[in-house]
C-alpha cells in the first residue's frame, strides 16, 4: 500500500514538472506562436519542446527532419504545424521581443 502511494506521488510530481516545463516554453513564445502551440495536442507539444532542447539554434543539414512522420513522409506531407512553429521561431521571424 505504501509503495503504491509513493509511486502515485512520484507520478504526480513528474506530471507537475511537465506542466511547468510546458508553461515556461509557452511563455518564451510570441503571441502568434503561443496560439499555434496551444492548438497542438500535449504529445506534440512535448515533441516540439524535446526538439527545441536538442537543437536550440537550428537543425543541421546532416540530421534527418525530427518532425517527419514516416507515414506522411512517404506521401510528402511531412511539413506540419510542428515544423512551421519550430522553424518560424528559429528564423527570427516571430521571436518574442524583450522590451
Amino acid at each position: 500500500m505504501r509503495r503504491r502511494a509513493k509511486r502515485q506521488a512520484q507520478t504526480a510530481g513528474r506530471g507537475l514538472r511537465q506542466i511547468d516545463m510546458r508553461r515556461e516554453f509557452r511563455d518564451s513564445l510570441s503571441d502568434l506562436d503561443r496560439a499555434s502551440f496551444d492548438r497542438l495536442p500535449v504529445v506534440q507539444q512535448q515533441r516540439l519542446m524535446t526538439v527545441a532542447r536538442a537543437y536550440p539554434e537550428r537543425i543541421s543539414a546532416g540530421i534527418p527532419d525530427p518532425f517527419a512522420d514516416q507515414h506522411l513522409y512517404q506521401r510528402r506531407f511531412y511539413r506540419g504545424s510542428l515544423w512551421r512553429l519550430y522553424y518560424g521561431t528559429r528564423a527570427g521571424i516571430r521571436r518574442k521581443t524583450t522590451a
